[in-house]
């Protein structure tokens, strides 16, 4: 026997099995099907979707509950400060280990138009802030990200993090904005003239 036919009959004999192995489960069940995946168990001091976004309400925040591209509860939290306004995009990880806060702070031009000085300045920052750190996603909207482990969150610590996420955005501006960048006069572009 060749090989190759050695290798597909060996893939054919476990499909079988394996459809043979599902159907004596489901008769195993009752002929029911199997059970939903349930939502991550919670441990002491752990905030849930529910939890989180009672707290956010709680703390007299403007929230805005959404759903991310895989059903997952986020929620947006609206802080002003000064004359900035920030929205910043509150979620616990799937596995519920983790609570991120997001915020989004610029649409980078592009990659030529971007000094690596400034890509420089923007990795030691994130140095220096962690965890909070600089990201950017394929779309190039840079945002600016803080996680925190979900253990003993209380109301408190999340407006600590929440007030001090939007201090670090307006505190980094010179990083994330185009138009503060070393250069940015210089790159306007000029009128052309007008003919006669």
């Amino acid at each position: 026997m060749r090989f190759g036919t050695r290798i597909l009959i060996r893939i054919v004999i476990g499909l079988v099995v394996g459809g043979v192995l599902a159907l004596i489960g489901a008769f195993a069940r009752g002929g029911e099907p199997a059970p939903k995946a349930e939502a991550p168990a919670t441990k002491p001091g752990q905030l849930t979707d529910d939890s989180l976004k009672t707290m956010l309400d709680n703390l007299g925040y403007d929230v805005r509950a959404s759903k991310s591209a895989d059903g997952k509860p986020m929620y947006y939290v609206k802080l002003k400060r000064d004359t900035w306004e920030f929205e910043i995009s509150v979620v616990l990880r799937s596995d519920i280990s983790m609570l991120w806060l997001t915020c989004g702070v610029a649409d980078l031009p592009p990659t030529d138009k971007v000094p690596a000085e400034v890509l420089e300045k923007m990795l030691a920052k994130s140095d220096e802030l962690g965890p909070t750190h600089f990201g950017m996603k394929k779309s190039r909207r840079v945002y600016l990200n803080c996680p925190l482990q979900n253990k003993d969150i209380t109301p408190a610590s999340l407006r600590k993090n929440l007030e001090q996420l939007a201090d670090d955005v307006k505190g980094t501006e010179d990083l994330w904005n185009p138009k503060k960048w070393p250069g940015a006069d210089a790159a306007k572009v000029e009128k052309p003239e007008e003919k006669k």
